[in-house]
């Protein structure tokens, strides 16, 4: 099972000048139909600021985790379907040569 962080984790990124925050997982761009692990803002500007928007990325992508978001029983239950998700995609992937 992949181990996910939770929301509201700040990680640095791979070739990203600033830190990002994690607001999603499971991100689907609209555009090439990619699949990433998260969905991310920039840290500390966020979605609100001018030229803020949210990204995609992978956990191979984070060099640094600055900060663990918040994890009770209820982000344990969310992190655990969207693992399945994940898992779904990548039989799918394995059955049909993808």
């Amino acid at each position: 099972m992949r181990t996910l962080l939770p929301i509201g984790t700040v990680v640095s990124i791979k070739g990203r000048e600033n830190r990002a925050m994690i607001i999603g997982h499971f991100r689907v761009d609209e555009h090439t139909r990619d699949i990433f692990d998260y969905c991310a803002t920039d840290y500390p500007n966020g979605i609100a600021y001018p030229e803020g928007k949210d990204f995609g990325f992978n956990m191979d992508d984070i060099e640094v985790v600055h900060y663990k978001g918040f994890e009770d029983d209820e982000a344990y239950n969310h992190l655990c379907l969207i693992s399945n998700c994940f898992k779904e995609v990548e039989q799918e992937e394995l059955n049909y040569g993808i």
